[in-house]
């Protein structure tokens, strides 16, 4: 937990120590990591849109036209999002026009209702 007043955690590991350098209550620098790295498929946070709560993407499929399609999304870091499926290698995502892709598509989806 963290110590509310500090804002320090505690932490117990092994930490290399040739040469018998480090001693008890002796402060060491070390990274902390969730497991071994990986390589995923990551698209800019700002690709990444929301309609009735389920993430998508608009995938360009020809110049100038772009079709929308659902993702399953892991974790963000650097304004990276980790793209699980929905999207391949290589695919062209819309980063910055996104948003104006998704205001069309449900403008387009009100004057269906008519």
């Amino acid at each position: 937990m963290v110590n509310p007043k500090t804002r320090r955690v505690t932490v117990r590991c092994q930490v290399p120590n040739p040469g018998q350098r480090l001693k008890p209550e002796m402060y060491a620098s070390l990274t902390l990591s969730a497991g071994e790295p990986r390589e995923v498929l990551a698209v800019p946070a700002g690709a990444i849109q929301e309609i009735e709560g389920r993430p998508l993407v608009f995938v360009r499929t020809a110049k100038g036209s772009f079709e929308s399609r659902e993702v399953a999304v892991g974790p963000e870091a650097g304004g990276w999002v980790e793209v699980r499926s929905g999207v391949k290698e290589g695919e062209a995502v819309a980063t910055t026009g996104s948003f104006l892709l998704k205001s069309e598509l449900l403008k387009g989806a009100l004057a269906g209702e008519e």
